[in-house]
């Protein structure tokens, strides 16, 4: 015997009165939501119509995260029509333009309703040190003999570009409209820098960053022969090596911290070239002499 023999006609009454409610209540929540959906989007289309969430002028755009730069001058890289209604204003392609401007690495914006305006959010390139003469070229520099940087013509001194940390070339032009009390340009000098040594200035930075000494300058004219500038004056490092460099900075921090007696007044610079012999070389009339031995 079948289990549908058990089955009553009641029971079977009553099953088929269960699916027909919930095939009902199935429609029933279809609906709704059909109508849930349509007043919302009804609802949009109504706000974007109103005059009133339309961005009518630059005080309307909200700018954060600068730094350096002034809000009013990335809100002058925003190619925007005034007024303009708040959901017609591409966002994205306003990012992109944004982030073609050289000082801005990455840019995001957001509309807000109550009161409508565009938030503006920036994270700059920042700047650690100003390239001068013609640094950041292809070409090298002939330099004859050994430079101090103090003799350098007039000529090469001018401000042609500023680098971040990664090497990032920033034209000097972005920075002209600066507001004060916004920020700070960078002190560090670089000299004679080429675009090609972008990974090599990543890892010199990083380098002088992590040393007590102070680098006020950075000489690269010369391929074969790295000069710095620092507290206790100019000094000659041969060929960039990053494996030994930080050796390099670690004897001037000696030098710095050590209690040998140097006239530094009589010195030209100091040749770190070879450390297991470095020179001080003095100005002419005195002889170049080996560095004492530092603790």
């Amino acid at each position: 015997m079948s289990n549908l023999d058990h089955i009553s006609q009641e029971d079977l009454y009553q099953r088929r009165q269960y699916l027909r409610q919930q095939r009902r209540l199935f429609l029933l929540q279809g609906l709704w939501r059909f109508l849930v959906i349509a007043g919302l989007a009804g609802g949009a289309g109504w706000l974007m119509g109103r005059p009133g969430w339309v961005i009518r002028d630059v005080s309307a755009i909200q700018v954060e995260g600068t730094i350096l730069l002034s809000p009013d001058v990335v809100r002058s890289h925003l190619p925007i029509q005034y007024p303009q209604s708040l959901f017609e204003i591409p966002s994205e392609a306003l990012e992109a333009h944004l982030e073609s401007f050289d000082p801005i690495a990455d840019a995001t914006i957001h509309r807000w309703l109550f009161p409508p305006r565009l938030i503006v959010y920036v994270q700059e390139h920042r700047p650690v040190a100003l390239l001068i003469g013609n640094s950041y070229t292809q070409q090298d520099i002939p330099i004859y003999g050994e430079t101090n940087l103090q003799t350098l013509p007039h000529a090469l001194m001018t401000v042609t570009g500023f680098i971040d940390a990664n090497g990032t070339w920033l034209p000097p032009a972005s920075y002209e409209d600066l507001q004060e009390g916004l920020g700070e340009l960078p002190t560090l000098q670089i000299i004679g820098m080429r675009a090609d040594q972008r990974e090599q200035w990543a890892t010199l930075y990083q380098q002088i960053q992590k040393s007590p000494v102070q680098v006020s300058e950075i000489d690269w004219r010369q391929i074969d022969n790295l000069i710095l500038k620092t507290e206790i004056g100019i000094s000659h490092h041969g060929s960039y090596d990053p494996n030994t460099f930080a050796d390099h900075l670690q004897m001037i921090d000696q030098m710095r911290e050590s209690p040998q007696t140097i006239d530094l007044g009589q010195v030209q610079y100091f040749n770190f070239r070879s450390l297991e012999a470095p020179i001080i070389q003095y100005d002419p009339g005195y002889q170049a002499t080996p560095i004492p031995a530092l603790p």
